[in-house]
């Protein structure tokens, strides 16, 4: 009988180690990367109007409040319907609950946004404080410097607050297939709002 020896391979370490040291390096990077966009992404600027103060997107174009507006602001990098944070006030009756308020309101947008469309509504808390929550869909048809040319299907939803014998109202618009995405950023926004 013949006697055989088997060979085994040398498994080359350092090779090994540096391709391991690559890869974790990349992984580190990116996740750095992402901590870095997020954390642009999420800056925001103090704005105080009218005895109303909030953190707004670093970087949103902020237009001419009209009415009972007291600050509109949009994101001017998005695409067709420029998603909007906007703010108003009106007065109440002292005894006025936030869902009569919402009521009132509902009328408004019936008359001021095309095809307006009451989706759901609930008495929600906000970060402490009681709010009336009104989600809504309406088509925007009019093409200006943030807006498309086509009809566009925006959905919206407001926080209704009521203190001190006025409502005060929290509103967010975006394009149907952008509102999900954009919802989290609006609601880091209502915790800074103060009025």
């Amino acid at each position: 009988m013949s006697e055989q020896t088997l060979s085994l391979k040398k498994i080359n370490q350092p090779a090994n180690l540096a391709e391991w040291l690559v890869v974790l390096i990349t992984v580190v990077a990116l996740l750095l990367g992402w901590a870095l966009m997020t954390s642009v992404q999420s800056r925001s600027v103090p704005l105080q109007v009218e005895g109303i103060s909030a953190g707004i997107p670093a970087g949103w174009m902020s237009t001419k409040p009209e009415g009972s507006e007291v600050f509109r602001v949009s994101d001017p990098n998005t695409g067709g319907f420029a998603t909007t944070y906007l703010v108003e006030t009106f007065p109440v009756a002292k005894e006025s609950t936030a869902s009569q308020a919402a009521t009132f309101l509902g009328s408004t947008h019936s008359q001021s946004l095309d095809g307006y469309r009451v989706l759901d509504q609930n008495l929600v808390t906000v970060y402490g404080q009681q709010a009336y929550e009104l989600k809504y869909v309406f088509v925007d048809s009019n093409p200006n410097l943030t807006h498309d040319i086509y009809p566009v299907v925006v959905l919206g939803v407001d926080y209704i607050y009521i203190k001190d014998g006025r409502a005060i109202v929290a509103s967010y618009w975006a394009e149907k297939e952008a509102y999900q995405a954009g919802l989290g950023r609006f609601q880091r926004f209502l915790g800074t709002l103060k009025y």
